[in-house]
């Protein structure tokens, strides 16, 4: 085993999935300088996972600031991403919010109904 391979996997063992979602869900102007570095070291981890914790923080923005119109944005760039348990997860809830409706206001309310419920 490299030097390289053993530090990866004593990083992996360090942090905990749930810590990690923690700190990836968090506000990132309130985390402190060493959990900024800790996630940092997590998503360096693999791409994957850094894709994953990315979406994830650019969803919780998402509602925190109520920004439905990114939401057709985020879907795209999460079925298309690295991470197919995300990309499973979306597939059904994607084509129910694509369903057009005759009132334009109707999509919005859904997109922000779907914002809310999901997080």
């Amino acid at each position: 085993m490299s030097i390289e391979t053993g530090e990866k996997q004593a990083l992996e063992e360090a942090f905990s999935v749930r810590h990690s979602i923690r700190l990836a869900l968090a506000r990132p102007e309130k985390l402190p300088r060493e959990h900024t570095q800790e996630l940092a070291q997590v998503c360096s981890l693999s791409a994957p996972v850094a894709t994953a914790l990315t979406l994830a923080q650019r969803f919780v923005t998402m509602r925190r600031e109520k920004q439905v119109e990114a939401l057709p944005s985020w879907l795209a760039s999460a079925q298309t991403s690295s991470v197919r348990e995300l990309r499973k997860a979306l597939c059904g809830t994607a084509r129910r919010w694509k369903r057009p409706s005759p009132e334009p206001r109707v999509n919005e309310e859904h997109m922000s109904t779907w914002i809310h419920m999901h997080v």
